[in-house]
C-alpha cells in the first residue's frame, strides 16, 4: 500500500465511522471505487472498532491492519507541553485508546502517569461518555494493589486519565519464555493480585484482562494491578488489544498479524461467547500463577484458534515440580466449568495465605525486581530541577518538622512581644500576625507536597491523640477530637485504630482505662501494635483568629509525615469547624487518598454533625463514655446533645445506641427512627449505618442488606458492614456462600473479634467443607480466640459427629467432665441416635449448669430441647414447657423462637394454641417478607398435621426465597407433603437433598428422619435397613421407630 492509499484510508475510515450501518456499503463503493485493497483495509479498521468491545465476552478474532499503527500515532504530545497543570516529561507507552507520559503536577510537584485518549476517540460523545464513567468506576477503587487514579479531565478536545506514576516492572518482564518464579514469590504475588481483584469485585468490577503486562512490580515489593474496567471502556479498538498498560505492544504477532497474548489468558466461557462473572477473573489469576510456576501458559497453539480450543477441551499438564498444596490451588482456578472453581476471589485468597504461611513467611518480592535490569526511563531530571529551585531545600521529614517549629515559633514570638509591648501590640496583631499565619499556612504546605510514595496505604490504620487545646476555651475540650474523628472517619481510605483495641493495649502497658492518649503514649501504643502513623492535633489564638494544626506522625520514629495548618479569618467560633474540616481534607490528601475519594466523600462538619459547639462537646462527652462502657452517662450527653440540637443526627445515633445499652429498647428505636429521618445530613458511613440498623428492627431485610452492601463497597475498611451482612445472610437468608465471603472479609479486616471466626466456621459447615472449617478454627486459635469458649468446643463436636471422629467425640466428653457441658451437643446427639431418656438427662444437665452462669430465659434454653424432642414425637415434656416467650423488644431472634414454639405445638397435637401464636407473631411483627417467610414454616406444619398436603405447599414456597435459613425444615417438609400426595419420587428427591447435606444440621434428627422418608418414598428394604442402622440404639417405645418397623415387616 503506497503512501496515497493511507492517506485515502484515514480520510475515508474517519468519515465511515460516524455513519449508520444502512449507510455503510453504499458510502464505502462510492469512497473506494475499484480499490479493493483501500476497501479490504477500511473495512477491517471498521470491523475492529465494532467487535473489539465483544473481544473479552465473545472471543471474537480480528486482523490488525497496517494502517492502526499511524492512527495510534496521531496527535502526539511533545516533552515540556503543558496538559492542564502537568507538565509532559516523557512518553513512556502506547496502546490502543492512546499514549501514556510520565508528567509532572506542578500543583502537587509529583510523578504522575497520564493516560491521553486519542483525538479521534475524544469527539465522539457516545465513547467518552462511557470513557468517563468507566473512570469514575476505576477512582473508586481505593487499594494499594490497583494504580490509583487522581483524576480525569480534558483540554481542547482531547479526554485524558492522570493517575499515579509506578516505578517497577511489570511482571511480563520476570515470566515467560521459561524464565520461572519461585514458589514464596510467586505466592505473594499471587495474594496481591487477588486482593486487588477481591476489592474490584466488591464495587461490581470484573477486570476480565488479567494478564502478566496488566501487573506492575514496584521496588518495594507493591504489586500494582493496571487496567481496571477499561475491557468495557468503548466500542472501538479495545485495550486488550493493546494494552495501556504496556510500554509497548508486545502482544501482536508481526508473522500473523493476530493477537495472541490475551486469548492465553481468557476463561473457557469467554473463549466460547457464554455470560462471565467474577470467576473469570480467577481462572485469569490461575493461568499467571501457573506461568509464573512453570515458564509457560498453560494452553499454547500455533495460532489463537488452537489457543482457544485447548482452552475450552484440553486439561492444563500437572505442575510436577511444585508443591502439591499450590497445584491444588492453580488446578482448582483453571477448572473448565465456573462452578467447579473458587466460587469467590476470597476463597482464594484464603487458600492462598494459608499455603504460604505453611511453606514460608510472606517474601519480600522486590528481590525479583533485582534480578533484571531497570526500566531505561530517565524520569528524575525534570523534577530534580523543579525541587533545586527552592535554594537546595530538600523536602525530607526532618525539614518539614524544622519548618513548621520555625514558622510556629516566630508567630507566638510576635505575638507574645505585641501583648508585653502594647505600643506595639496593634501593628502586630493586625498586620504582622496574620501576615505570619497566612505565610506559615502556605509555606509548610509547601514544604509537605512531596514526590515520594504515600505515607500510608489502605492496608494501614492510624491512631488518634488526644486534641491539645491551647486557647483556654474548654467548649473546646474533647471537642475537637470528636469532630476530627468524624472527618476522618468520612474517609474510605483511613482506618482509625479503635478504642476497643486502645484500651486492650493500655491494659498491657500497665496504664489505667480511659487514659488521655498523648502524644507519648500513642508513640508507644503504635510501637506495640505496629502502627504506622499517629495523628496529633492543636488548636491556638494567634492574634484575632484560630489556627487548626493536624500532623501525622510517623509511629516508630516520630517523624512528620504530613500536616496540614487552616486559619481562621476571623475570632469568631463557627469558623473553627469550617477550618478543621479543611484541614482533615488536606490530611487526607497528604497521607495518599486519592482526590476523587475525598471529593466523593469530603462534607463539611457543620453539615454533618452541628453548628452548636455545646451540642457538639455533649456528644463529644457521650463518645468518651461510651469508650469507658459507662452507658448512663453516654445516654445523659446524647440526650442533652439533641436536647441543644434537635437537628444533630449523630446525636439521636448515638442516643440510640445508648438507650440499648441502657435496655431501653422502645426508645433506641424511637431514636434510630429520628436519626434515619434527619439521615441525609449524615457522611456516608454513618447514614448507611444508621439506615441498615432502622431497617433491621422494621424488618426490611432487603433494604438492610443493601444499606450494608452499598457500605461494604463505599467503606471496604468498615468491618460493621461485612459483620451484619455475614449475619443476615447467614441466620435469616440462608445463604451461605455469601454469609462466609463477608464473614471472611471481618476476619481479615479485624481478626481479634472471636464472632467473626465463629461464623466462618459455621458457614463452612454448613457447606460442606469441614477440612477448610477446622483449619479456620486454627486460625482463630492463632488469632487469640478462646478454644474453650463453647461455640467453638461445639463446632468441633459437630464435625466430629459428621466425619464419625470417635477420638475427638472421647476429647469432647473429657472436656465435658472436667469443665461442665457448656453446650447441648451430646444431649442433641442422643435424641440424633433416638435415645430419649439419655438426651432428656444431657440436656437437663446443660440447662441446669447454663442457668447458673446465664441470664438467659429458661423456656428459651430449652426450647431447642422441646423441638427436638416433637420431631421424634416425644412430646409430653414438649407440650408442657411450649409457652408463647414474652418479647419485650421484637427482632428476629424472638420471632424465630415465637415460631418454632407453634412448630413444636402443632407436631405435638395442640393446633390452637399453635394458631394463636401465629396470630400473635402477625400482630406483633411488621407485615414484610421475611415475617411472611418466617410464618410460613409453622403454618407448613400445621397443614400437615391437620392432612392438608397442598396446602402445606403452598405455604412451603412462601419459604423458598430463603429456604436454606431453616436447615433440614423446608425439605422435610416437602418431602413429607410428596409422600402424602403419592409423589414418591419427589419426596426421595427432598430426603436426598437432606442426607447429602448434613453440614446443614449436623445433629439434628431431622438426618436419620430423612432417611426413614427416602425409605417409605422408595419402598426399599435396604433403605429401612439403613435406618435402623441409624437407630440401632434407639428406645424402642419411639413411634416413628415402631412404624418404620411395621411397614418394613408388610414389605
Amino acid at each position: 500500500m503506497n503512501e496515497d492509499q493511507r492517506k485515502q484510508v484515514r480520510q475515508i475510515f474517519g468519515r465511515a465511522s460516524e455513519l449508520e450501518s444502512a449507510d455503510l456499503d453504499g458510502f464505502l463503493r462510492s469512497e473506494c471505487g475499484d480499490d479493493k485493497e483501500v476497501l479490504s483495509e477500511v473495512r477491517s479498521l471498521l470491523h475492529i472498532a465494532d467487535n473489539a468491545n465483544s473481544f473479552l465476552e465473545g472471543g471474537a478474532i480480528c486482523e490488525i491492519p497496517e494502517i492502526a499503527e499511524e492512527i495510534l500515532a496521531a496527535g502526539k504530545l511533545n516533552e515540556g507541553e503543558m496538559l492542564g497543570h502537568f507538565r509532559i516529561l516523557k512518553l513512556i507507552g502506547r496502546g490502543g485508546m492512546g499514549e501514556i507520559y510520565l508528567a509532572k503536577d506542578t500543583k502537587l510537584n509529583r510523578k504522575v502517569a497520564i493516560k491521553l485518549l486519542r483525538e479521534d476517540l475524544s469527539r465522539d460523545p457516545e465513547k467518552t461518555n462511557r470513557f468517563l464513567q468507566e473512570m469514575q468506576a476505576a477512582s473508586s477503587l481505593n487499594h494499594p494493589n490497583i494504580l490509583t487514579v487522581y483524576e480525569s479531565g480534558q483540554t481542547g478536545e482531547r479526554r485524558f486519565i492522570v493517575t499515579e506514576f509506578v516505578d517497577g516492572n511489570t511482571l511480563r518482564e520476570l515470566v515467560g519464555k521459561e524464565n520461572t518464579i519461585p514458589e514464596p514469590e510467586a505466592l505473594e504475588i499471587g495474594i496481591q493480585l487477588s486482593e486487588a481483584l477481591a476489592a474490584a469485585h466488591r464495587a461490581g468490577i470484573v477486570h476480565r484482562d488479567v494478564k502478566p503486562e496488566n501487573v506492575m512490580i514496584r521496588e518495594d515489593g507493591y504489586i500494582k494491578v493496571l487496567d481496571f474496567g477499561l475491557a468495557k471502556l468503548r466500542k472501538g479498538i479495545d485495550p486488550s488489544f493493546f494494552s495501556l498498560g504496556d510500554k509497548t505492544l508486545p502482544l501482536v504477532d508481526t508473522v500473523s498479524g493476530m493477537l495472541l497474548g490475551t486469548v492465553a489468558y481468557m476463561s473457557p466461557e469467554q473463549a466460547k461467547g457464554e455470560d462471565t462473572d467474577e470467576r473469570t477473573d480467577i481462572w485469569s489469576v490461575g493461568v499467571v500463577l501457573y506461568e509464573m510456576l512453570a515458564g509457560k501458559v498453560p494452553f499454547e497453539g500455533p495460532s489463537v484458534a488452537h489457543r482457544m480450543m485447548a482452552i475450552i477441551d484440553r486439561e492444563p499438564d500437572e505442575l510436577v515440580d511444585v508443591n502439591e498444596g499450590v497445584w491444588n490451588i492453580v488446578h482448582r482456578t483453571l477448572a473448565k466449568d465456573p462452578a467447579d472453581r473458587y466460587q469467590s476471589v476470597e476463597d482464594l485468597l484464603f487458600d492462598l495465605k494459608s499455603l504460604a504461611q505453611e511453606l514460608e513467611p510472606r517474601p519480600q518480592v522486590q528481590r525479583l525486581t533485582r534480578s533484571i535490569s531497570r526500566m531505561n526511563i530517565d524520569t528524575g531530571d525534570e523534577l530534580e530541577k523543579a525541587e533545586s529551585t527552592d535554594g537546595g531545600l530538600r523536602n525530607t521529614g526532618r525539614d518539614r518538622q524544622q519548618a513548621v517549629s520555625t514558622h510556629l515559633s516566630t508567630a507566638q514570638r510576635v505575638y507574645a512581644y505585641a501583648q508585653n509591648n502594647r505600643a506595639f501590640a496593634g501593628l502586630a496583631l493586625l498586620i504582622i500576625v496574620p501576615l505570619l499565619a497566612v505565610a506559615g499556612y502556605y509555606s509548610y504546605n509547601y514544604y509537605v507536597s512531596s514526590t515520594t510514595p504515600p505515607p500510608l496505604t489502605d492496608k494501614d490504620e492510624i491512631l488518634l491523640t488526644e486534641f491539645e487545646n491551647t486557647t483556654g476555651e474548654e467548649i473546646l475540650d474533647g471537642t475537637m477530637k470528636s469532630a476530627l474523628t468524624i472527618a476522618l472517619n468520612q474517609s474510605p481510605f483511613l482506618k482509625i485504630y479503635p478504642n476497643a483495641e486502645i484500651e486492650k493495649t493500655l491494659k498491657l502497658m500497665k496504664r489505667e482505662p480511659g487514659e488521655p492518649i498523648t502524644k507519648e503514649v500513642a508513640a508507644e501504643i503504635c510501637k506495640r501494635r505496629n502502627l504506622k502513623a499517629y495523628v496529633a492535633g492543636t488548636i491556638s489564638r494567634i492574634g484575632e483568629a484560630y489556627l487548626v494544626d493536624l500532623s501525622a506522625m510517623n509511629g516508630q520514629t516520630g517523624e512528620v509525615i504530613a500536616a496540614a495548618q487552616v486559619p481562621t479569618t476571623s475570632q469568631q467560633q463557627d469558623e473553627i469547624l469550617d477550618a478543621l474540616s479543611e484541614a482533615a481534607s488536606d490530611l487526607r490528601a497528604k497521607l495518599g487518598e486519592s482526590l476523587a475519594t475525598i471529593k466523593r466523600t469530603d462534607r463539611p462538619l457543620e453539615e454533618v454533625t452541628t453548628s452548636s459547639l455545646e451540642a457538639l462537646r455533649a456528644y463529644s462527652d457521650g463518645v468518651e463514655a461510651q469508650s469507658r462502657n459507662d452507658a448512663h452517662g453516654m445516654m445523659e450527653n446524647a440526650e442533652r446533645a439533641v436536647k441543644m440540637d434537635p437537628g444533630f443526627a449523630m446525636g439521636w445515633k448515638l442516643l440510640s445506641t445508648a438507650y440499648r445499652r441502657n435496655r431501653m429498647r422502645r426508645e433506641s428505636i424511637e431514636a434510630a427512627s429520628k436519626a434515619f429521618e434527619l439521615r441525609d445530613r449524615l457522611p456516608d458511613r454513618e447514614r448507611l449505618s444508621i439506615s441498615a440498623f432502622h431497617y433491621g428492627v422494621t424488618f426490611e431485610t432487603e433494604k438492610e442488606v443493601s444499606a450494608y452492601e452499598e457500605l461494604r463497597a463505599k467503606y471496604p475498611r468498615d468491618v460493621e458492614a461485612v459483620a451484619g451482612l455475614a449475619y443476615i445472610y447467614q441466620w435469616q437468608l440462608g445463604q451461605f456462600r455469601k454469609a462466609l465471603k463477608a464473614a471472611e472479609e471481618a476476619v481479615r479486616l479485624d481478626p481479634s473479634v472471636s464472632q467473626y471466626h465463629i461464623r466462618v466456621v459455621d458457614n463452612y459447615i454448613a457447606l460442606g467443607r469441614y477440612e477448610e472449617a477446622k483449619r479456620a478454627i486454627e486460625f482463630a486459635a492463632e488469632n487469640g480466640a478462646n478454644m474453650n469458649f463453647w461455640v467453638y468446643r461445639r463446632q468441633r463436636f459437630d464435625i466430629a459427629v459428621i466425619q464419625d471422629d470417635e477420638d475427638e467425640l472421647k476429647r469432647q466428653n473429657a472436656l465435658f467432665e472436667q469443665k461442665g457441658p457448656n453446650h447441648p451437643g451430646f444431649g442433641e446427639l442422643a435424641l440424633f441416635k433416638g435415645k430419649y431418656d439419655e438426651g432428656k438427662r444431657l440436656y437437663d444437665n446443660y440447662v441446669a449448669a447454663t442457668m447458673k452462669h446465664s441470664k438467659s430465659d429458661r423456656g428459651t434454653v430449652i426450647g431447642f430441647f422441646d423441638l427436638h424432642s416433637a420431631m421424634i414425637r416425644m412430646c409430653d415434656e414438649a407440650r408442657k414447657h411450649a409457652v408463647k416467650p414474652e418479647v419485650e423488644f421484637p427482632h428476629f431472634g424472638t420471632m424465630k423462637i415465637t415460631a418454632a414454639t407453634a412448630v413444636v405445638l402443632a407436631m405435638c397435637g395442640d393446633a390452637e394454641r399453635s394458631r394463636e401464636i401465629i396470630s400473635s407473631i402477625r400482630d406483633e411483627y411488621p407485615d414484610t417478607k421475611i415475617v411472611s417467610v418466617e410464618v410460613s414454616w409453622p403454618e407448613a406444619v400445621l397443614a400437615l398435621e391437620e392432612n392438608r398436603p397442598r396446602d402445606a405447599l403452598v405455604h412451603l414456597e412462601g419459604m423458598t426465597p430463603y429456604h436454606r435459613a431453616f436447615n433440614f425444615w423446608y425439605f422435610t417438609l416437602k418431602g413429607r407433603a410428596y409422600l402424602a400426595l403419592g409423589e414418591h419420587d419427589a419426596a426421595r428427591r427432598e430426603f436426598q437433598t437432606i442426607l447429602d447435606n448434613q453440614g446443614l444440621w449436623p445433629v439434628s434428627p431431622l438426618y436419620p428422619l430423612a432417611q426413614l422418608g427416602k425409605a417409605r418414598a422408595m419402598k426399599s428394604k435396604k433403605e429401612y435397613e439403613s435406618f435402623f442402622e441409624m437407630w440401632k440404639d434407639a428406645d424402642e417405645d419411639l413411634p416413628d421407630l415402631i412404624a418404620a418397623r411395621k411397614e418394613y415387616a408388610e414389605l
